[in-house]
């Protein structure tokens, strides 16, 4: 267990830091970032969309590669319906900043079984981004 001394008192873990610090301020909200996508996994994302929206009609229709984040995202997270101010249904997409290491693994790994059944040609940045992805898991 690391102890860290703030302010004079020896602080073991989370616990006893936010009952620390709930002592010296109103309010107190602790998170951690060390479970959240990385940017080399967000890097690695962009070339198999770009492969995606270069190869893949979905329904008589070729899409971005930011749409494809949607599509995507929707097809492996479900998504949030709301009723927009002039009456029209608005999706609130699923948030890939905010996934973990593991959900952003999960979802690469979505991303290649999808273009994969579809023919998808990956491209040489797609499958060096997918070779280091395998290599670190």
């Amino acid at each position: 267990m690391k102890f860290k001394n703030i302010q004079g008192t020896l602080i073991a873990g989370c616990e006893q830091s936010a009952q620390f610090l709930a002592v010296c301020l109103d309010e107190v909200e602790l998170f951690s970032t060390d479970g959240l996508r990385t940017l080399a996994q967000n890097k690695k994302m962009w070339p198999m969309l770009t492969d995606l929206s270069t190869h893949v009609v979905l329904m008589g229709l070729k899409h971005k590669p930011e749409i494809w984040k949607h599509i995507i995202t929707a097809a492996w997270k479900s998504q949030i319906f709301v009723h927009g101010i002039a009456g029209s249904l608005v999706v609130i997409p699923t948030s890939t900043s905010k996934m973990n290491k593991k959900e952003f693994s999960e979802l690469i790994e979505q991303m290649y079984a999808y273009g994969s059944d579809e023919g998808v040609p990956w491209s040489e940045p797609s499958l060096k981004a997918y070779e280091q992805y395998r290599e670190a898991s």
